[in-house]
């Protein structure tokens, strides 16, 4: 399609097309309804839904220009969101190491299992497995929100992009 450098900097001077993207980056949003709210958009700015107006491109650009403006800050905050996960994981995984480390240690050295140190040790060390194994669970979901910001991006370029042909 056409560049969108200059369309970066104005979408969203056109209340129109905020109104627009701000519909369509809704995260949860279905492909066909989306769909049909471009189509809606791309009809604004025709003579009886079949002859384009002059300004139909410029519209739909920045419609494309807003919509991939959107889904950039939110890729952006998504990386930093699973870089914060992975860091999170890494010092739970560091803890229930030094957790173990300390239980070992009280079993070599012969503490009574009611002791309130190895209690304490052994509850910590079931409690950061616990949050640890939950969050595992969820990495492959928090992966996926990235790829689904992109396809979602991806079939809207395409339908803003028949219209401009």
């Amino acid at each position: 399609g056409p560049a969108i450098d200059n369309s970066l900097n104005n979408w969203w001077k056109d209340d129109d097309v905020i109104e627009y993207v701000n519909i369509l980056a809704e995260p949860t949003l279905e492909e066909t309804k989306g769909t049909e709210v471009i189509e809606e958009f791309a009809k604004k700015y025709t003579y009886f839904g079949f002859l384009k107006k002059p300004e139909q491109k410029e519209k739909l650009v920045f419609l494309f220009a807003g919509l991939y403006q959107k889904a950039k800050d939110r890729r952006s905050r998504q990386y930093n969101g699973i870089i914060k996960f992975v860091e999170r994981q890494e010092s739970l995984r560091k803890a229930i190491g030094e957790s173990s480390k300390l239980i070992r240690k009280f079993r070599k050295e012969k503490l009574n299992i009611k002791d309130q140190k190895f209690i304490d040790a052994n509850s910590q060390l079931e409690w950061n497995t616990r949050v640890f194994d939950q969050r595992t669970r969820l990495t492959e979901y928090v992966c996926e929100e990235p790829v689904f910001n992109t396809q979602r991006l991806g079939y809207q370029a395409r339908k803003i992009f028949s219209y401009l042909k």
